[in-house]
């Protein structure tokens, strides 16, 4: 019974910062497309950005992108062999 128990914390947690790390992602999806949008905007009305230029930032994952909750920094990919 106390496995089960410890079990079900562990899963918990694991899934808590799995939920995390998607909410941070799709923060800085929405980050991206503000930046996005407000240049392109300047650059219609032909202005430059005043102050520093602010760093790039990377490419959002696409909508259908999973991840891997054991191994984070491995993204979860189709198989070519589906015979």
């Amino acid at each position: 019974m106390l496995e089960e128990s410890h079990r079900r914390q562990n899963r918990l947690a694991t899934i808590e910062a799995a939920m995390w790390r998607l909410k941070a992602e799709a923060m800085a999806d929405a980050e991206w497309q503000r930046r996005a949008k407000a240049d392109a905007e300047r650059q219609c009305r032909g202005k430059t950005r005043r102050g520093r230029e602010h760093g790039p930032i990377a490419e959002p994952p696409a909508d259908k992108a999973q991840t891997n909750f054991t191994d984070t920094e491995v993204s979860v990919r189709s198989t070519a062999n589906r015979g």
